[in-house]
């Protein structure tokens, strides 16, 4: 059944590695247009209309088209993250098209028997509820982070019809996106094209946007904001393990350090080539954290030469990736290409030459690392929010500072604020 319902996805079909795509799909764009070969060759058999799908966008779409492979091309997924992309194709409007990021939760919530949510989209299903409308006063509003929260919140304030200032300490727009880019790559989920997106309705929506810049509360004078939203992320959860300051460790803060002052001066995906190069991170490798952050860093490992262990405290490996399709593919590559997994972990010391653990049955194991990284979920971060309280007649939270979740929860918390300020 997983085989089955992964083939209806070519760009799941190569996921995560391109070298498995099934006989017959093109996985040289990573799965997208993959089926285009085997309905080119059925048209070339048939007398009726033949219909491409499979991760097509329109640009694509109109090759695809233009070279008469098939007749017709389908979308589902795009569709779902911009109900009106054939109206902005048609009015010539394809760079305020959503881009679909093919993250697969759409597909998740429907096999679970659940409504449908799109990272991208906020609104879907609820277009006429979730309207945003102008509003009856215009504020001033400051929005504190440019990640997914914070970008989507600046938009739709913007939309309302505010006067929108947007601080980010980082160099460029994205926040995590970037660093979560130079892990997972743009292969499977291109956050790229929706920090794009972001940066041009940001642009036409006159949002005041100032990258490499900390907000202080200095400001509060000079700018004078009816209205603060903080996304600016959460903090960084470093156990408590006897040994943990030790230099074998690097810490998930650390490495969003290293990635931070790194992405000032090379985009994502020379980096990402570098690290093919060079990486402060030895040949063995031993991650505490067996969530998505551990599971998509220990594929990053695997690829660049590393022996990779995963430890989890709690029973669930690969919590936060989508159970149906993502999570099962890359778990099983990932014991393929050699890495060993142990769930219900205690955690007993970390050494010079790698940790002591007791696993789930009370055996314990000194196991052998060159470099120790954490790994585990964030925590919401109060430090910004309670310096405002009091100081702006109206303060909001949104995205991982309040609670620390998925994308699509961020992008969600900063529409609703957004369109309600």
């Amino acid at each position: 059944p997983e085989m089955r319902d992964r083939t209806h996805f070519p760009d799941l079909a190569v996921y995560p590695d391109s070298s498995a795509a099934p006989y017959g799909v093109e996985a040289s764009h990573f799965g997208q247009g993959g089926w285009v070969p085997i309905a080119s060759a059925v048209k070339k058999s048939v007398k009726i209309p033949v219909i491409a799908v499979g991760r097509l966008d329109i640009k694509l779409g109109e090759k695809i088209l233009k070279h008469h492979q098939v007749d017709f091309i389908g979308m589902n997924r795009p569709l779902i993250a911009d109900i009106y992309l054939p109206q902005k194709v048609s009015e010539g409007k394809e760079e305020d098209i959503v881009p679909c990021t093919g993250c697969m939760i759409c597909y998740e919530d429907l096999k679970h028997g659940d409504h449908p949510r799109c990272m991208v989209n906020a609104a879907l299903e609820h277009e006429k509820e979730f309207a945003i409308k102008k509003a009856e006063r215009i504020k001033n509003v400051i929005v504190i982070g440019a990640g997914p929260a914070g970008m989507e919140a600046a938009r739709a304030a913007a939309l309302r019809g505010h006067r929108v200032t947007l601080y980010d300490k980082q160099k460029k727009l994205g926040g995590s996106l970037n660093h979560i880019s130079v892990i997972k790559g743009c292969r499977q989920e291109n956050f790229l094209t929706l920090i794009n997106y972001y940066k041009h309705q940001l642009h036409e929506l006159g949002v005041q946007i100032n990258t490499g810049r900390e907000f202080t509360t200095e400001l509060l004078e000079t700018l004078k904001p009816d209205a603060v939203i903080i996304a600016s992320g959460g903090v960084h959860v470093i156990p408590d393990i006897p040994g943990i300051d030790k230099k074998i460790v690097v810490s998930s803060r650390t490495l969003h350090n290293y990635l931070t002052r790194a992405l000032r001066y090379f985009g994502v995906q020379r980096l990402r080539e570098l690290t093919d190069i060079w990486m402060p991170v030895g040949k063995r490798v031993v991650i505490i954290g067996g969530s998505r952050y551990g599971c998509e860093i220990a594929e990053f490992l695997v690829n660049r030469g590393r022996k990779v262990t995963v430890l989890e405290s709690g029973r669930n490996i690969g919590e936060g990736l989508t159970d149906t399709l993502c999570k099962p593919r890359l778990i099983n590559w990932l014991e393929e290409n050699g890495v060993t997994f142990e769930s219900g972990v205690t955690f007993k010391e970390i050494t010079n030459q790698g940790i002591s653990i007791v696993t789930e049955v009370g055996q314990k194991l000194d196991l052998k690392a060159n470099t120790i990284i954490t790994a585990l979920p964030l925590d919401p971060d109060e430090t910004l929010y309670e310096s405002l309280k009091g100081k702006v007649n109206e303060v909001y939270r949104v995205g991982d500072c309040a609670s620390p979740a998925l994308i699509v929860d961020a992008v969600a918390a900063g529409f609703k604020t957004g369109r309600e300020i």
